[in-house]
């Protein structure tokens, strides 16, 4: 049960420096780069590349603060968000740019494109086409383990029962929790091993998919005139 006074809303630009934040703290970009500047830098750039594909945000905010957001996408609405989309692209290339400047963010840049890639393996594996992805998911340390996970996917969830699609799927690895997915009844399709620059053991990254239950229909009866 989410805690009382909590409020679902869409993420709004005020959030980002607390989600960024949450970013580099979550994936420890702090202790991996010596210079916090680029620690943020990447954490933008993450969470850029969340925000150039996504058609649905939900933020958790109680008492005042955003304690967590899920963003996530609908096939069937993506050319009505093509506009907003494009101008999270740009922003996205222009942090890559930056960050290509940096000898410790080449190495972040040529890991994200490993994990990309074994990303699209396990999807391509599947030889199926879903009809969303849930793109991004995080909560602040502080307001784990406390119903907002759960709320926030309830509202994505509904909001694709409403575009009318079946499922989704979300890529996620051995530090997120996983086994969040496996409670709420995602189904494991996929796992990959990449070797990372700044892991001495290989890394697990994990493809789950949800099939989504169809809204009862709601019965309407006429009334006698």
């Amino acid at each position: 049960m989410a805690p009382d006074g909590m409020e679902i809303r869409q993420v709004r630009r005020e959030d980002y420096r607390v989600l960024v934040q949450a970013i580099a703290e979550t994936w420890g970009y702090y202790k991996r780069y010596k210079s916090p500047r680029i620690a943020r830098l990447v954490s933008r750039a993450y969470w850029y590349a969340a925000l150039m594909d996504h058609t649905f945000s939900a933020a958790a905010v109680l008492n005042g603060q955003c304690a967590g957001v899920l963003l996530g996408r609908c096939n069937k609405q993506r050319n009505c968000h093509e506009a907003q989309m494009r101008r999270y692209r740009l922003h996205f290339i222009a942090l890559q740019i930056l960050l290509f400047f940096s000898s410790q963010a080449r190495a972040y840049l040529a890991g994200s494109e490993k994990i990309e890639q074994a990303d699209q393996k396990m999807l391509e594996a599947l030889r199926r086409r879903f009809d969303g992805e849930l793109v991004f998911f995080i909560l602040r340390k502080e307001y784990r383990r406390r119903g907002i996970g759960s709320a926030l996917l309830d509202a994505f969830l509904e909001y694709m029962q409403k575009s009318g699609c079946r499922d989704f799927y979300v890529f996620t690895d051995e530090y997120c929790d996983v086994a969040f997915y496996d409670r709420k009844g995602f189904l494991r399709v996929g796992e990959e091993k990449v070797d990372l620059p700044h892991r001495a053991a290989p890394s697990h990254f994990y493809l789950y998919q949800y099939r989504i239950p169809h809204l009862p229909q709601k019965s309407v009866s006429k009334e006698k005139q």
